[in-house]
């Protein structure tokens, strides 16, 4: 069952935190990511620490992303971090090499 009403649109990367805070506040399990890559990399890194990631959660991003993207940027997260917080991610567009 789809619930319309607890959609999130963020339109700064200044709030990915906050919503952040916001999908761990409702228990959301099942994450879609429409975004470009530096704000992806924001959510991966956000996700990290406020615990989102694991086999508990699904993450779906719905854009294309550089190879091994969260490898490269400028977030407060280690490499292994990112890394660990992108394990079992689902992406529906093609990657590239």
């Amino acid at each position: 069952m789809l619930y319309p009403e607890k959609s999130i649109a963020v339109g700064s990367t200044s709030v990915t935190a906050t919503v952040g805070g916001y999908l761990k506040n409702l228990d959301a399990r099942i994450i879609v990511v429409s975004a470009f890559q530096h704000t992806a990399l924001e959510i991966v890194c956000n996700a990290y620490k406020l615990g989102l990631y694991g086999e508990q959660f699904v993450w779906i991003f719905t854009e294309q992303y550089s190879y091994q993207f969260w490898k490269v940027g400028d977030v407060n997260c280690t490499v292994e971090e990112m890394q660990k917080a992108v394990e079992g991610v689902f992406f529906c567009n093609t990657v590239n090499d």
